[in-house]
C-alpha cells in the first residue's frame, strides 16, 4: 500500500502563508474549508476543490494553482495546454473579487453534486472536521468503482485499489479525543439499497480494512495537521484540536466508521426504505446517522 501523508514539515512554507494576502484571504473566508495535504493545501467550496496551494523552494516563493473551469474570463487556450493557471503569477486584481468569481462558478449545478454540497454544509457546521477527501491505497479491490493505481514494487504489476472517506472529526469517546471517519451517501444512492446485502455494507467493511492497515501514518498525519492548524490560526476548528500535542496513538483511531445519509424525508418515507434501513442497522448499528431535508 502507498504511504498516506497529512501535514505540512516546511517550515519555509509555513512562514509563507502567514505572509500572503490570498492565502488570509482564504483563512478568513466563511464559506471556505481548508484541507491540509501532504506539503499542500486545498481549499474547497461546496465539495470543490477551487485552489491548491503549495511552496515552490528552490523559487522561495508560493504556487497557487486553479482550474481553469472556475474562471470566467480565462480559458486553456489562453494558458497553454495546462488546465491549471498560477494565481501567483497572473494579474488577478481584486483577491476578494477574485474568490467570490471562482465561489460562483464552481456552485454551480454542472460542479457542485447534492452530496458534495451536503457533506459541505455538514463540515463547516461542525467545527471539530479535522480534513475531507481523505483517500488510501488499499490491497483489496476498488471500493467506489475507482480503478485504482498500478503497483510496480519489486518487479511485480498489481492494482491498488483507492478508498476515499469523505470527512474526519475529532470526537471525544471515553474522556479521550478520537479520530472519527464519516463515508456520506444520499438516500437516493442505490449502493445503500438492495435486495440482498447493500454494497454500502461491503464497503464500510473494507474501510475498516484500510484504517487499520494506516493506521501508523493516519497518527504521525494528524499529530502533525494539528499543529499546522495551530501554527496557521486556520478558523472554524474546534476546542479538540488543544486537545492533541503530538500525543495521538493508535488508540484514538476510530476504525469503524460512520456512514451519514443526507437527503432523508420522513413524510415520504416508502414502506421499502424502512427494510433497506433495518439492513443497515442491524450491520452497523449506531453508526448509520440520518440527516434530515
Amino acid at each position: 500500500m502507498t504511504e498516506f501523508k497529512r501535514g505540512i514539515d516546511k517550515q519555509d512554507f509555513i512562514a509563507a502563508l502567514k505572509a500572503d494576502e490570498f492565502w488570509n484571504t482564504i483563512n478568513n473566508d466563511p464559506e471556505l474549508f481548508v484541507g491540509i495535504r501532504g506539503n499542500y493545501i486545498n481549499a474547497y467550496f461546496k465539495g470543490n476543490n477551487i485552489c491548491k496551494l503549495e511552496y515552490q523552494p528552490r523559487k522561495k516563493r508560493l504556487s497557487g494553482k486553479v482550474h481553469y473551469k472556475y474562471l470566467t474570463k480565462l480559458n486553456r487556450q489562453q494558458h497553454g495546454k495546462s488546465p491549471y493557471i498560477d494565481i501567483f503569477r497572473e494579474p488577478i486584481g481584486d483577491v476578494h473579487a477574485f474568490i467570490s468569481c471562482i465561489k460562483n462558478t464552481s456552485a454551480s449545478e454542472e460542479y457542485a453534486s447534492e452530496e458534495k454540497i451536503a457533506v459541505h454544509s455538514e463540515c463547516m457546521k461542525e467545527s471539530d472536521v479535522l480534513d475531507v477527501e481523505i483517500t488510501f491505497t488499499s490491497d483489496h479491490p476498488p471500493i467506489h468503482g475507482r480503478r485504482g493505481r498500478l503497483d510496480r514494487r519489486n518487479g511485480l504489476d498489481r492494482l491498488e485499489g483507492l478508498d476515499r472517506l469523505d470527512y474526519l472529526k475529532l470526537e471525544i469517546q471515553n474522556g479521550k479525543p478520537m479520530l472519527v471517519f464519516y463515508e456520506a451517501k444520499t438516500i437516493a444512492n442505490s449502493e445503500i439499497k438492495a435486495q440482498g446485502t447493500p454494497h454500502v455494507i461491503e464497503q464500510m467493511r473494507g474501510y475498516t480494512e484500510t484504517l487499520r492497515g494506516h493506521a501508523t501514518e493516519i497518527v504521525r498525519s494528524y499529530n502533525m495537521v494539528c499543529d499546522n492548524i495551530r501554527e496557521l490560526g486556520i478558523r472554524r476548528k474546534g476546542n479538540l484540536i488543544g486537545m492533541v500535542q503530538n500525543n495521538l496513538t493508535v488508540d484514538n483511531i476510530d476504525d469503524l466508521p460512520r456512514l451519514i445519509i443526507f437527503g432523508y424525508d420522513k413524510s415520504k418515507e416508502s414502506s421499502s426504505w424502512g427494510g433497506h434501513y433495518e439492513k443497515l442497522k442491524k450491520e452497523l448499528g449506531d453508526r448509520v446517522i440520518l440527516r434530515e431535508r
